[in-house]
C-alpha cells in the first residue's frame, strides 16, 4: 500500500503543481485580482508535490499509531524549521518572496527529514516484498480525496470569498 500511494501521489502532485504553476497568471488576476501574487503562487505551486509526499509519509505514521513520530514531524520539526527560514529571509529583506521561499525549502527539509527517519526508525523498506495495489488505492481513495478538498474548501471559503470581492491588502 505504502509503495502504491506513493506511485499515485508522486505524479498526480507534480501535475497538480505544475497546472497551478502555469495558471498562476490567470489565478492572481482573475480570482484574486491581483497581479503581483502569480509568483507567490508560482512559488506555492512548487510546494504542492512536497507536501503531498510529506502528508503521505505522516499518514504511514498514523497507519502504524505512532502518533509520537507524526506530531514530531508536523507541529515540531516542519514548524521550527519554517519559522527558523521565514525570520532569517525576512530579515535579509525578502518580505512576502522570502516567506514563501521558506515555506517551501521548511515542507522539502521537512520531506526529506520524515523519508530518512521513517527509513531508520521503522524499518518498513528492509525486507519488505511490495505488490501493487494500486487500483484498490484509488477506488477507495477516491471519495475520501473529494470530501477532503470539499473540507479545505469549507474551511477557507471566508477567505477565499474575501479574497475575489476585495484586494489582497485587504484580506492579509
Amino acid at each position: 500500500i505504502i509503495k502504491s500511494s506513493f506511485l499515485i501521489v508522486i505524479p498526480s502532485s507534480i501535475i497538480f503543481g505544475a497546472v497551478i504553476f502555469f495558471l498562476a497568471e490567470i489565478i492572481s488576476v482573475r480570482l484574486f485580482h491581483a497581479p503581483s501574487l502569480t509568483t507567490t503562487i508560482q512559488i506555492f505551486a512548487i510546494g504542492v508535490p512536497l507536501y503531498a509526499n510529506f502528508e503521505v509519509v505522516l499518514g504511514i505514521f498514523r497507519g502504524l499509531q505512532n502518533a509520537k513520530y507524526n506530531a514530531f514531524l508536523k507541529n515540531i520539526f516542519e514548524s521550527f524549521v519554517r519559522l527558523i527560514l521565514t525570520i532569517l529571509f525576512i530579515f535579509l529583506g525578502f518580505k512576502v518572496f522570502g516567506a514563501s521561499i521558506a515555506y517551501i525549502l521548511g515542507l522539502g527539509a521537512s520531506l526529506i527529514f520524515s523519508l530518512w527517519f521513517l527509513y531508520k526508525t521503522m524499518k518498513i523498506f528492509k525486507g519488505v516484498e511490495t505488490v501493487p495495489m494500486i487500483k484498490e488505492v484509488i477506488t477507495y481513495s477516491w471519495p475520501l480525496t473529494f470530501s477532503g478538498m470539499l473540507f479545505v474548501v469549507a474551511g477557507k471559503i471566508d477567505t477565499l470569498m474575501l479574497a475575489h470581492f476585495m484586494d489582497v491588502r485587504s484580506v492579509g
